[in-house]
């Protein structure tokens, strides 16, 4: 008897366990199909960024990632920071439902004349673009879709991806410095050039 009720308490603590690291699987699983990392080598907006320093030093990093080493450089506070690559990753995508039918937008495979996107139809929303357009993953394809003209054509929208912008800094003579992310901690922006 007490033998039975040993080997029904490990089977429960193993059944346990078992339903733990199967919820836990699955958590993952959901949480990567709306946050997989995406990754452009462009900017967010038209024309070229410009940008200067706001102290005398610069943080930069070994990789484009906030866990990646660190790099400390001097430089004049206001100087301009001279890149020669600019890296947009997705942190986090959002899905978008469509509200009307979308036929501005390209992508491999699907024809600019037939309507691309039908009300209902999901679509994920990887990085702003310029102009009323983003990146979007639909049905497996990367596209530029338009989405705002003067009524939303999407649902969601308010929400924005989680999203960092990165530069490849470089010295006068190009070389490689580090990454340096974007934001206003170290940052000013300046005029975009066209």
């Amino acid at each position: 008897m007490i033998l039975s009720v040993l080997r029904l308490q490990v089977n429960k603590a193993s059944w346990l366990k078992f339903a733990i690291f199967a919820t836990v699987i699955i958590a993952v699983r959901i949480n990567s199909t709306h946050a997989s990392e995406f990754e452009t080598d462009t900017w967010p907006g038209e024309g070229i960024p410009n940008f200067s320093a706001k102290y005398n030093s610069l943080t930069l990093h070994r990789r484009p990632a906030k866990n990646s080493e660190e790099i400390s450089i001097t430089i004049g506070g206001g100087s301009s920071i001279v890149y020669d690559r600019s890296k947009q990753i997705t942190l986090k995508s959002v899905m978008l439902t469509a509200v009307t039918e979308v036929t501005d937008m390209h992508c491999p495979g699907i024809e600019d004349n037939t309507p691309a996107i039908n009300p209902g139809d999901r679509i994920e929303y990887l990085q702003y673009r310029a102009e009323g357009y983003i990146t979007a993953r639909v049905r497996g394809s990367i596209c530029e879709v338009f989405v705002m003209d003067n009524v939303p054509k999407f649902k969601g929208l308010e929400m924005q991806p989680q999203t960092e912008w990165w530069l490849r800094v470089v010295d006068a003579d190009s070389e490689v410095l580090g990454w340096l992310l974007v934001d206003d901690s170290q940052l000013n922006y300046l005029d975009r050039g066209f």
